[in-house]
């Protein structure tokens, strides 16, 4: 009697080894994964910063308010494509004083409205602002 049931148990063992074996240590796993030496595709956002040259009129920003504009004046680049950008020149190591009205051609990083997290610059009609790395004056 026991060596009867004692069979049982040793054959209930087996095939509960049987099953653990192939389900964890198949060579066919039929789980989707990357080999371990391939890195996860990264795509930058759309509207990362990128380079930009652009000409276009010296001018203040245009106000998203349309109440009557101010004496405020926050100097920018009106660009032949009819779009404005605010200027950074704080990597220029000078930059000239340019009246309003010159054409200038800019080259910079260029980073979108939507990606500025600051609302200084929310309050102007831009696209974006340039990090102005070279200025040259149009004639």
């Amino acid at each position: 009697m026991f060596k009867k049931s004692g069979l049982i148990l040793v054959g209930i063992l087996i095939i509960v080894a049987m099953i653990f074996w192939v389900k964890f240590f198949s060579a066919e796993d039929s789980s989707p994964t990357a080999p371990l030496d391939q890195k996860p595709l990264v795509l930058p956002p759309l509207n990362a910063p990128k380079q930009l040259s652009i000409s276009g009129l010296y001018v203040c920003l245009p106000s998203k308010n349309t109440s009557p504009q101010t004496m405020e004046c926050a100097l920018g680049l009106m660009a032949d494509d009819n779009n404005y950008y605010a200027l950074d020149t704080q990597k220029l190591s000078s930059f000239i004083i340019y009246p309003t009205g010159t054409r200038l051609h800019i080259s910079g990083l260029f980073t979108p409205i939507e990606m500025i997290s600051a609302d200084t610059w929310r309050k102007y009609n831009i696209k974006g602002i340039i990090s102005v790395e070279k200025v040259n004056e149009i004639e």
